[in-house]
């Protein structure tokens, strides 16, 4: 059964409501609600960087891809948001969230970004 959560300015489609619990090596993206706060330092850390003239962020271990969507959504054009996630049926729900929340964001699998990204991601600038 899947499952609609909110969290910061975003919802969240998941697969099923069990996923509400940590990383594991099946299924698909989970939902750890106890980060929530991470996140939001994660997305105020980005408002800032961008206010100093960071223009990109990228969400290396998407799961769900919440982390990157709401930085896409909370911290505005400002930052160029990528999204990468590995398992396939986990990047077609990314795929799903960032149409859900109507944001600026792009998805990746590791083999599309390997052909994608040239540049690195260490500073925030390109």
């Amino acid at each position: 059964m899947a499952a609609l959560i909110e969290e910061g300015s975003v919802k969240i489609l998941l697969k099923s409501l069990h996923e509400y619990r940590g990383p594991g090596r099946r299924g698909t993206g989970f939902y750890n609600p106890t980060l929530e706060i991470d996140r939001d330092l994660t997305v105020a850390f980005c408002a800032h960087a961008a206010r100093e003239g960071a223009c990109a962020f990228l969400d290396g271990l998407a799961a769900t891809g919440i982390r990157g969507i709401r930085i896409a959504k909370e911290v505005g054009e400002n930052l160029e948001v990528d999204i990468n996630e590995r398992k396939p049926e986990s990047y077609e729900l990314v795929k799903k969230n960032i149409a859900l929340n109507g944001v600026k964001a792009r998805a990746f699998t590791p083999l599309r970004a390997m052909f994608f990204f040239t540049s690195s991601y260490d500073s925030g600038l390109r």
